[in-house]
C-alpha cells in the first residue's frame, strides 16, 4: 500500500497537519496540532476502504498502550492498523513482510518454555509479552521485581509457573 495515502488523507483535513509518519505493518502517526485528532480520525475513518485501514487508535485507546501525545511529544497521535496482509510502505518497496503490530496473527502467539525443574503442563490463557523477561528471571531464581518496568507497571509472571 502507498504509504503517502494516508498523510495525503490527513493534509487534506488541514494542510501541513501530518508532523511525521512511520509506517510498516502499522502507521504511527504523528500530527503538527494534536487537538485535530478526532477530525483526522473522522477523515480517515471515511477513506477507510481506500486506504486499507483494519483500526485506528487514537486518544484514550491509544493511551492504554503509550502516553498522551499532548504530554509527551514521542507518543503518536494516531496508529493506523491495516487490513491483513497490508503493509504502508514506499511503492518501491521490495520487502514481503515485516516484524509485526497489533493484529490477532501478531499478537497470538504460541510460547514454549522447556526446563526440566518445571512439571510439563499446558496453560490457555491470555498473557502480555511483557511477563516474559519476569517469569525468566524468576525461573533463574532472581527477583523480577529489581526490574524498573515490572515495578511501575506491576507486571505479573506468567501464570501456572
Amino acid at each position: 500500500m502507498d504509504e503517502k495515502i494516508i498523510p495525503g488523507i490527513i493534509n487534506g483535513v488541514g494542510k501541513g497537519l501530518v508532523a511525521e509518519t512511520s509506517g510498516d505493518d502499522i502507521l504511527f502517526v504523528w500530527l503538527t496540532d494534536s487537538g485535530r485528532t478526532k477530525d483526522v480520525v473522522s477523515a480517515l475513518a471515511q477513506h477507510q476502504h481506500e486506504a486499507r485501514i483494519e483500526r485506528i487508535w487514537s486518544g484514550t485507546a491509544l493511551q492504554l498502550l503509550f502516553p498522551s501525545a499532548q504530554e509527551d511529544s514521542r507518543a503518536p497521535d494516531i496508529v493506523i492498523e491495516p487490513e491483513l496482509g497490508v503493509i504502508y510502505a514506499k511503492p518501491n518497496n521490495t520487502g514481503i513482510a515485516e516484524h509485526g503490530g497489533f493484529g490477532e496473527e501478531d499478537t497470538h502467539v504460541p510460547l514454549l518454555i522447556a526446563n526440566p525443574g518445571i512439571k510439563a503442563l499446558e496453560i490457555h490463557a491470555a498473557v502480555q509479552t511483557t511477563q516474559i523477561a519476569p517469569t525468566i528471571l524468576r525461573l533463574l531464581g532472581l527477583d523480577p521485581n529489581q526490574l524498573k518496568a515490572v515495578q511501575i507497571e506491576r507486571t505479573q509472571v506468567l501464570p501456572g509457573l
